[in-house]
């Protein structure tokens, strides 16, 4: 496992109880998804993570974190305190579907809920009661191990604490030696570059976007190739800004964002290319 995966899951097991949710898995919606249902409550999509790999997970995350939006997720998590996704190892998704055949376990349920990125506050039972941390199951002795279930709504307010998708990506062995080039390029001119290392720096930093889609940070992509493209807009390198807007859509592509727009964009200025 790599770093940005053991990240991934570390991000994953950190998600932390946010308010109840009433709703019951089995009284919402079917999708034709098993890992989403609809609430006709919240009228959102609810995903239940165990079914979900740790990557979909995180991409769901970051896709959230980029046009502001928030998940409903119900999660499994263990007695050590490990979220269960469907690309655990099979041990524990026999525990995962032990526990999910198990009716009398669902009073178990708690809330869960997350907007956008991990928050941490406070839940209540269903008495109305706070409680700071997961609800604890009496005799887990006899629940041999299965996870307490948590799921919640989306967060309508309230404190979360965010993930910072930049030092994720920067944890990416790749990503941070072409950041430490850049930083000594920029850092031996003062940061008085030339045209010609301002083009050398671009080019770098498409190349550090691009290792970290491959290391599956495609939000870190995302964002510096959007902040790439404003930079270079006054160098007036018609082939620079093209490699930018194709990394943009490959980038885009990978957190399932509508490219249409960006295509246009490519299409005009291949086309004044071809004038001269």
């Amino acid at each position: 496992m790599n770093n940005i995966d053991a990240e991934t899951r570390s991000l994953i097991d950190s998600l932390k109880i946010a308010s109840p949710c009433p709703m019951l898995w089995e009284n919402m919606l079917e999708t034709g998804d098993q890992a989403v249902r609809f609430c006709g409550e919240c009228k959102k999509d609810v995903y239940d993570v165990s079914k979900m790999s740790a990557e979909r997970t995180s991409l769901l995350l970051q896709q959230n974190c980029l046009t502001g939006g928030s998940s409903c997720m119900q999660l499994y998590r263990r007695a050590d305190g490990t979220i269960i996704t469907d690309d655990c190892p099979v041990g524990l998704r026999r525990i995962r579907d032990l526990w999910k055949r198990v009716k009398s376990i669902a009073a178990a349920t708690i809330a869960f809920a997350v907007a956008s990125l991990p928050g941490i506050v406070g839940a209540q039972n269903a008495s109305g009661q706070s409680k700071s941390n997961e609800k604890v199951i009496a005799n887990p002795e006899k629940l041999m191990g299965e996870p307490t279930v948590l799921r919640g709504k989306p967060m309508m307010g309230g404190a979360v604490r965010p993930v910072d998708w930049n030092e994720v990506a920067m944890r990416d062995a790749g990503v941070k030696k072409i950041a430490d080039e850049i930083e000594a390029i920029t850092k031996a001119k003062g940061g008085e570059l030339s045209r010609e290392q301002k083009l050398k720096v671009a080019r770098l930093r498409i190349r550090m976007a691009e290792q970290a889609q491959k290391a599956k940070v495609p939000y870190f992509a995302v964002s510096e190739l959007s902040r790439l493209q404003s930079d270079a807009a006054c160098l007036g390198d018609k082939a620079l800004m093209s490699d930018i807007i194709k990394a943009r859509i490959a980038a885009n592509e990978a957190l399932h964002i509508d490219v249409s727009a960006l295509q246009k964009e490519l299409d005009a200025l291949n086309a004044k290319k071809g004038e001269k």
